[in-house]
């Protein structure tokens, strides 16, 4: 199984005696979780375009998936819109950087309201989330989850973005 299919499991799995219910679920999610890992290697291993093309297409997988818990779906959909503000930040796309940090901080406030914060303890997160902290949290998620490499289209100059 892939490391990211395991990272995501971790957060999800809780199995013991599974209904027919939780078994088709878990089969979606496995789906889910599988279509993902192969948009996690195109992003790490691709240019600029490549690695916008795989998030935009994670995202709308995600934003279509019941499978989830709540919390875990608001933390994926988080670190995916993270994902793509910095890589629009890095292209000089400051505009649609800002606009996926919104929904980065959006999902944040999400997860944090699902995990019963309290509303200061979530905006104070929620506001810590700048730019500069999405780089590092990217940056820490990605090297974690690819051999302590960045993302590919790191390594090279990031091409703008194509109006």
């Amino acid at each position: 199984m892939k490391l990211f299919n395991i990272f995501i499991l971790g957060l999800t799995l809780s199995v013991c005696s599974c209904t027919s219910t939780q078994r088709s679920i878990y089969k979606q999610r496995e789906h889910v979780l599988s279509e993902l890992d192969t948009l996690f290697y195109q992003y790490v291993n691709g240019d600029a375009g490549k690695a916008r093309d795989s998030l935009l297409t994670g995202v709308t997988i995600l934003e279509k998936a019941s499978c989830f818990e709540e919390s875990t779906h608001a933390g994926l959909l988080s670190l995916e819109y993270s994902r793509l503000a910095v890589l629009e930040n890095k292209a000089g796309d400051k505009l649609a950087a800002e606009a996926y940090l919104l929904s980065a901080q959006y999902w944040q406030l999400k997860d944090h309201e699902l995990s019963n914060s309290s509303a200061g303890a979530a905006m104070a997160k929620v506001k810590a989330l700048d730019m500069q902290e999405a780089t590092r949290f990217v940056e820490k998620m990605d090297r974690g989850l690819h051999a302590g490499e960045l993302a590919n289209y790191n390594k090279r100059r990031t091409e703008p973005v194509e109006k």
